[in-house]
This record gives C-alpha cells, structure tokens and sequence, in this order.
C-alpha cells in the first residue's frame, strides 16, 4: 500500500516573500523592454547605479528604479519609497561628479495627494513636481518649488547633507539640481499588460 505524501509544513503568511517575488518578475520584464527598445549606441546596465542604468548616445545616464506597488496604493512626495528616491538620486550625484545623469522612479502606482498640505499648497506633490518641470520659471513654480524644498529639507530619511544643502540652497539651484533630472513615471501598466506589450514588440522585431 503507497503511503501518501506528508503535506508541507505551515508556515507564516507575513513572511512570505510573494511580493518581493512579484517586483522582481516586473523588474525583469521592464529591463527586457528597455533591452528591446535600445537603440544603436545606447548601453543598458542591470543592477548598476539603481534597477536599471540606460546611457544614451551622446546623452546623459538615466538610472531607473522600477517599482511594481499598485497593490500597495498611491505614491505621493510623502511616501517612504519617493523619498528614499529622491536620497538615492543624490547618492548618485555625489558617487559620480561631472556625470550628467536623470534619475527615473517607475511605478505601477497612481498618484495620491498629501494630507494636511504639508508642502503649503493643495496640489499633489507629484503634479506640482510635473509643473515645475513644465514651467521652471513661472511665479506659480518658484512657489510650489519653495514649499516642496522646505518639505524635503525636514525629511529624516534625507542624508544631513542633502538636508542641510536644501536648507542652505537657492529655489532655482533646488529646482535645476533636484526636480529637473528626477522624472515621476506613475501608473505604469500592470505585469500582465506589459507583458502583452513585450510579446507585440518582440513579434514585430
């Protein structure tokens, strides 16, 4: 008579690691579409400076960080990921003087807007970062630059250095410095769909 199999041993469900598990297959799935997209002279780097590290030719570096957190809810300037973000991209700058290089957060979350407007306005942090880069000049972005440079410049997770320079920095040096190589890629398709998207690509190439 066959002895049946013992069952697996119960473990705990808060230390699965399914959704370390899921971020990884999205971020492969990302770094193949970047693969497939890259165009003569373009150098694509995985798990270089961040996720994903793409040199243009004759261009500057893009480092992206790849984030598949739609399960998790919407990302605003507050969340602990945008600014670990925004501390990693200074990290980056400081590792590398005289490079030119953007820094990309890429995220299957959608934008959520700050309670309590900690940046002294009411418009989502992210949509006011979008309209700075759009209209870096205009009295309305100065404005909303200060309130976000002051918020940022309060951030524990920050670095005392990059504090202490948000601190001490001109509104225009943040804005240059800070917001205008930083890009806010939110909503990005989910896995499945961009998956659906790589089979069309690589049917086409």
């Amino acid at each position: 008579m066959e002895t049946m199999p013992q069952p697996p041993l119960k473990g705990n469900v808060k230390r699965e690691a399914v959704d370390s598990m899921r971020g990884y297959s999205y971020q492969i799935l990302r770094s193949i579409e970047a693969w497939i997209d890259l165009g003569d002279g373009d150098v694509l780097a995985l798990e270089g400076a961040e996720d994903l590290d793409l040199r243009l030719e004759g261009g500057a570096t893009t480092a992206e960080q790849i984030k598949d957190t739609s399960r998790s809810g919407t990302i605003t300037l507050r969340s602990q990921n945008v600014i670990e973000a925004i501390g990693n991209y200074w990290e980056h700058l400081q590792r590398n003087p005289g490079v030119s290089i953007r820094f990309r957060y890429l995220t299957t979350s959608g934008v959520g807007r700050e309670k309590s407007k900690p940046l002294g306005f009411d418009q989502s942090g992210i949509d006011a970062w979008r309209q700075i880069q759009a209209e870096r000049t205009s009295t309305s972005s100065l404005e909303i630059a200060t309130g976000i440079q002051s918020f940022l410049s309060e951030q524990e997770l920050l670095s005392s250095q990059l504090r202490n320079w948000l601190k001490t920095a001109s509104v225009q040096d943040f804005i240059e410095r800070i917001v205008m190589p930083i890009e806010w890629v939110t909503g990005w398709p989910e896995w499945r769909d961009l998956h659906a998207v790589l089979v069309a690509k690589l049917v086409e190439l």
